[in-house]
C-alpha cells in the first residue's frame, strides 16, 4: 500500500514553480525599490538636518575616522570612534574651493 501511494503523486506542477519565482521577483522588486529610495534620499532620515553633510571621510583604523562635515557655510574636521565623536578644528573659508580644485586630479585633498 505504501508503494501505490508514492507511485500516485502526482510530479510538480509548472504552476507552483512559476509562483514561487514570481513572488521571489516580487521581492527582488522591493529590495531594490528601496534601496534606490534610500540612495534618492542621500541616507537622511526625517528629522535629520538638511544643513549638514559629510564632504569626505578618511579611515584611520578599522573603526576610527576622520570626517570633514560641512555645516551651513563652514566647514568642521570631526574624529569618530564608534563610542564618541571628536571636534578637532575649524577648517578654513577656502577648504570647499581647494576640495573641489582637487576633485579632478589624482592628488587628495588635505584635511588639515
Amino acid at each position: 500500500m505504501e508503494m501505490q501511494a508514492a507511485a500516485t503523486t502526482p510530479p510538480l506542477a509548472w504552476e507552483h514553480v512559476f509562483a514561487t519565482f514570481g513572488m521571489l521577483l516580487v521581492v527582488l522588486v522591493v529590495i531594490f525599490g528601496l534601496a534606490w529610495v534610500v540612495r534618492k534620499l542621500n541616507g537622511q532620515l526625517p528629522g535629520q538636518r538638511a544643513g549638514m553633510k559629510i564632504v569626505t571621510s578618511m579611515a584611520l583604523g578599522t573603526r576610527e575616522r576622520l570626517l570633514v562635515v560641512k555645516v551651513g557655510n563652514e566647514y568642521v574636521l570631526l574624529g569618530t570612534t564608534p563610542n564618541n565623536i571628536h571636534y578637532i578644528k575649524e577648517l578654513p573659508s577656502d577648504f570647499g574651493e581647494t576640495l573641489k580644485l582637487q576633485e579632478g586630479s589624482d592628488k587628495k585633498a588635505p584635511l588639515v
